[in-house]
């Protein structure tokens, strides 16, 4: 689409993935009855995250992957707070949900951990059997571009989706003689400081305290 501007292009779509992820953001605190100003100061504070600028500053799949996570999110708070219909939002959120896994193959645990919700909510009453069979039906519609990739060049789709990342990246680094980047306790000192870089590692420890705080008034 455009010759000699690919990569321009490229980081202008990432760059406009990223706003949308960042208004849809906004307008789901909205949709739950967040105030304007803590719903604007929470955006900008995940816009100031490290990752969040990594994700969305250079091209990388993250942004369409996460874009497509946002949206189905959303959907699914509109849908609990009665918005929308149980069956039709949920299954629009499950094809959102797998598309997201389709293209990043790392945002299945965010499709399985919304289908897992829906199972204890179906547990607890409080979600009927339909609404999550529209769910898992709009998974297996928002996995289909993985289906087709995997029947078109079944051996390149493995490779890609999951040889490349779990054997090719150790080599690169065992090539560079940088093998302690991919060990566990390298792993965990590289995400506390990503999470040092910006506000996020602040917002967790305030998150998981209000957490705690309210679970032990309830067990009180």
């Amino acid at each position: 689409l455009f010759p000699g501007y690919a990569f321009i292009a490229m980081r202008t779509a990432v760059a406009i993935m990223g706003a949308a992820v960042l208004a849809l953001i906004y307008f789901a605190q909205r949709g739950l009855g967040v105030d304007r100003r803590m719903a604007a100061a929470s955006t900008a504070l995940l816009a100031a995250c490290y990752s969040f600028q990594f994700g969305f500053g250079v091209v990388r799949n993250d942004a369409l992957s996460a874009l497509f996570a946002v949206a189905g999110l959303q959907i699914a708070l509109l849908s609990l707070r009665g918005r929308l219909n149980p069956a039709p939002a949920w299954g629009v959120a499950g094809v959102l949900f797998a598309a997201a896994a389709s293209v990043k193959l790392s945002y299945a645990f965010t499709a399985a951990g919304a289908g897992l919700f829906l199972l204890v909510e179906l547990a607890r009453g409080r979600a009927s059997p339909s609404t999550l069979a529209a769910f898992a039906l709009g998974g297996l519609i928002g996995l289909i571009p993985c289906l087709v990739a995997w029947r078109q060049a079944p051996d390149a789709f493995i490779f890609s989706a999951l040889t490349f990342n779990s054997a090719t990246l150790i080599q690169w680094y065992h090539a560079k003689h940088m093998e302690w980047v991919v060990t566990p306790e390298a792993k965990l000192v590289i995400t506390l400081g990503i999470l040092l870089t910006g506000p996020a590692l602040g917002v967790l420890v305030l998150v998981a305290d209000r957490t705690a705080r309210d679970g032990w008034r309830a067990v009180r």
